[in-house]
């Protein structure tokens, strides 16, 4: 199983939160075992950074998955991320399947959150 582990590097709040997306997401693929890349998105704010590429980079090293920069806006990286994840599927033995669903908005965050996970088919 994967999936993509974004947070917006504009937003540091967003960049705190990573580990607890990444146990949630865990805890809904047991007893699986799943391959994150972590993304920061918005690449393309580079003034409104907050959160450093070497952060970024650090955090994905300390759980063990490579990282990316990305811009849905300027199309940077973005299909090179799913590619990546793709990658990361096979060489974990597999074939992948993409499932999707959405947890409802919390008192943390006023929008929906929406899962998607690459899962292997063996």
């Amino acid at each position: 199983v994967g999936g993509l582990l974004l947070f917006d590097i504009t937003n540091r709040r967003s960049f705190q939160n990573v580990h607890d997306w990444l146990e949630e997401a865990r805890s809904h693929v047991q007893p699986h075992s799943i391959v994150f890349l972590l993304v920061g998105h918005k690449c393309d704010l580079e003034a409104q950074r907050q959160v450093t590429r070497q952060e970024a980079e650090k955090l994905a090293g300390a759980y063990g998955m490579r990282y990316i920069e990305t811009s849905a806006r300027d199309a940077i990286n973005v299909e090179h991320a799913f590619t990546e994840l793709t990658r990361e599927i096979f060489a974990s033995g597999g074939s992948p399947d993409l499932r999707c669903f959405v947890k409802k908005p919390t008192a943390l965050s006023s929008l929906p959150t929406v899962y998607c996970l690459l899962s292997t088919l063996n």
